[in-house]
């Protein structure tokens, strides 16, 4: 038997999932690692640890799945940057997307021609996040270091580098960095000349079905890879999940709720926001990936959970929180809560932290607290939607994954909230499968893209119920009027 596989590098850990040639699941191998908070607001990762982590992900995963690897393709999360010597050794710490220390070289950049040439070109809203600004910050505050670092990376291309021995890098995380020209589908002076670089800096772009070189020998034998097993570059965590979800038509979104969220939705040809908010990163030729990032999702669920505790609960205490925000009925009493506990990127981008509860009265209690947390994250994402939608026309179909949407009462709140019909998928690895259809696709087991979406089953639908969204309607005018009041 043969089967494929879609590694994927996430904020939190390394995953290498196999499926069979029909999408069926057969194992998962995953490999954690934690994050560094040197300084506030500062979020830094090892390379050398995420790179141990993803061959013992691999290794994991080859010796326990029956069968030989056919194929495979990476998918991993965009915006990191990492600056490495002439032989390829980090010189920097890995800064990941959550690292805001650029926020002011962001600030300056946003809202300028050169930022607005920028982000036509590169779809990549104007963010602390984005690894431009991010050069722009190592330049002013080490010098010395921006001088030597002969080359700039994300995260993907430094471990392919250790993997393959070539400096290659995909459309879609070339794309979120800020400095590619999606029409030309090459680096963008303009941005170069921005950040202080060169193109010799930066590495070879190719498309995502590309054939990546032979893995090296030594990891080769190292980590059990079948001589014949084919990798191929993939693309970005977000663009595959889109993929894996089967979301790549205007009527069906793909909404992502992990420790931030995303609504993202396919088009045939990119579509840029007139605000600059909302990204929009090539997949292929024919595929561009358009939506809103927010960073306000579960990691507002686990402050709030995690106060009530006492300490972190544990899943299973996670679904007990569930239980008791639905012991409460739409609108949680009239509690309203802003989620903005992280500053936020979609539907408008805010700097600083704005989380607000509204209406708390005596009355309420910790189910109460719970729901409207809950409503509040769903509510910021119904405006993110609403603001993707006008980019690629009307949604009625809503793919979701991550933690929360694993509970049925969330998947309906969901539903409920946006007004539309919402699915689970039966496989909860999106990005990684997404990564796998890539590679089934690049080795010829489907014709394109189209047919390899014949792998996406659903596993389970939620209506919108009438009366509630006829409620929840209204409570989302009051979610608006609230953010006007205090945002504004």
């Amino acid at each position: 038997m043969i089967y494929f596989s879609g590694i994927d590098i996430g904020t939190t850990a390394v995953k290498a999932v196999a499926f069979t040639p029909t999408g069926k699941w057969l194992n998962t191998s995953t490999v954690a690692y934690a994050t560094q908070y040197p300084a506030p607001g500062w979020a830094e990762q090892s390379p050398e640890v995420l790179w141990r982590a993803m061959c013992k992900a691999m290794a994991g995963m080859i010796a326990q799945t029956p069968g030989r690897l056919e194929g495979a393709a990476f998918s991993c999360a965009m915006h990191g940057l990492l600056g490495v010597d002439d032989h390829g050794r980090a010189l920097t710490p890995i800064l990941l997307w959550s690292d805001l220390r650029s926020s002011e070289e962001a600030s300056n950049l946003k809202n300028t021609l050169i930022g607005s040439d920028i982000y036509q070109k590169s779809g990549a809203p104007i963010h602390p996040m984005l690894p431009l600004c991010k050069l722009l910050w190592w330049k002013k505050h080490h010098p010395q270091v921006f001088e030597k670092v002969k080359k700039w990376v994300s995260i993907k291309e430094y471990l392919l580098f250790k993997l393959c021995g070539q400096w290659v890098v995909d459309h879609s995380i070339a794309a979120a960095t800020g400095l590619f020209d999606q029409k030309k589908r090459a680096w963008n002076p303009v941005a170069l000349n921005c950040a202080g670089i060169s193109e010799h800096q930066l590495s070879e772009l190719i498309p995502s079905h590309q054939l990546l070189p032979p893995v090296l020998p030594k990891h080769q034998n190292r980590l059990g890879i079948p001589p014949k097993a084919r990798f191929f570059i993939g693309s970005s965590d977000g663009c595959l999940a889109n993929v894996g979800s089967g979301a790549l038509h205007n009527n069906i979104a793909a909404m992502t709720i992990g420790t931030s969220a995303a609504y993202r939705i396919g088009l045939q040809q990119p579509a840029f926001d007139p605000r600059q908010v909302l990204f929009c990163y090539p997949l292929s030729d024919t595929v561009f990936i358009a939506g809103g990032a927010s960073n306000n999702a579960g990691n507002a669920w686990q402050w709030l959970t995690q106060i009530l505790h006492g300490k972190l609960p544990t899943s299973r205490q996670m679904n007990g929180f569930l239980e008791m925000a639905a012991q409460v009925g739409p609108g949680s009493e009239g509690l309203r809560f802003l989620p903005y506990l992280a500053g936020e990127r979609a539907p408008f981008s805010l700097d600083a932290p704005a989380g607000l509860f509204q209406a708390l009265s005596l009355r309420h209690e910790q189910r109460h607290l719970l729901r409207a947390v809950l409503e509040g994250v769903l509510f910021n994402l119904r405006l993110i939607g609403e603001a993707v939608e006008t980019l690629g026309g009307k949604v009625d179909t809503i793919r979701i994954s991550g933690g929360l949407t694993k509970s049925p009462f969330f998947a309906q709140l969901a539903a409920d909230i946006m007004g539309k019909r919402v699915e689970q998928v039966q496989t909860e690895e999106l990005s990684a499968f997404g990564a796998a259809i890539l590679a089934m696709q690049a080795l010829g087991h489907f014709k394109n893209l189209e047919e390899a979406l014949g792998c996406v089953h659903v596993h389970a639908q939620y209506e919108p119920s009438y009366q509630n969204t006829l409620r929840y309607n209204h409570y989302y005018l009051e979610f608006q009027d609230l953010i006007k009041k205090n945002l504004s």
